[in-house]
């Protein structure tokens, strides 16, 4: 600023003026959630409005969880929920303006353990056939919120290891040796939790086999009874 007097004598002074708004940003933000910890794709979005938009940080409890600038050409902040900890886990967002205006937004996200073990519903019957047979399909109906994968394991040895993805598991038992057998399905969950089924296959030696078997026999007893009549009969 300068002032002078008729004579132009003058003096001069800078005086360094800033101004300041009050109003506060406004913070759209989501509701509460929860998952079970083993559940992914989650995430939170703010949306906020201030003509004169500067920074924000996220704080998960106690803990930074992100902070930065906003853009004012899109001012959406929007995290990922995948990998935290099974916890109630309280977001809240703060975000300021250029005149430090803060306005705060609070979330509760509550991340729970998937203790639920699946369930089977239906377990087929001992099954039986002869050795040979084919297309010997049974199937099991088994059910769980968050199914992950599936075993089958014969006498001890798994032969099946899959995706679980629907209610029904079919298994052809065809193709076992003779004798007797144990098939055990085993269900698990993104969680960790398992279900076991067992079945009882009892396989039998093929009919021509069999046939075989006793034609040989009585056989071998004929020429016995021969052999022992004409050793009485000429000794």
């Amino acid at each position: 600023m300068v002032v002078s007097d008729q004579n132009l004598n003058s003096a001069e002074d800078i005086i360094t003026l800033r101004f300041y708004e009050d109003i506060f940003p406004v913070i759209e933000g989501p509701e509460d959630v929860e998952f079970y910890f083993t559940e992914t794709g989650y995430s939170l979005s703010w949306n906020v409005t201030d003509d004169y938009l500067n920074a924000y940080t996220i704080m998960d409890n106690d803990d930074v969880f992100l902070s930065g600038f906003i853009n004012p050409d899109n001012p959406v902040i929007t995290i990922s929920l995948n990998g935290l900890g099974i916890a109630v886990h309280n977001f809240t967002l703060s975000v300021n303006d250029t005149s430090g205006n803060t306005a705060y937004d609070i979330v509760y996200v509550t991340v729970m353990l998937d203790d639920v073990a699946p369930v089977i519903i239906y377990t087929p019957s001992a099954v039986s056939y002869s050795q040979g047979e084919i297309g010997i399909i049974r199937n099991w109906t088994a059910t769980d919120e968050f199914m992950d994968y599936y075993t089958i394991i014969i006498d001890g040895e798994e032969v099946v290891h899959a995706d679980w993805e629907t209610e029904t598991i079919e298994f052809d038992f065809a193709g076992l040796i003779a004798g007797s057998h144990e098939v055990t399905l085993t269900v698990f969950d993104l969680g960790g939790n398992s279900a076991q089924s067992t079945v009882t296959v009892t396989v039998s030696p093929a009919y021509i086999m069999a046939y075989l078997s006793i034609l040989a026999i009585g056989s071998v007893a004929f020429i016995a009874l021969i052999v022992i009549v004409w050793f009485v009969r000429y000794r």
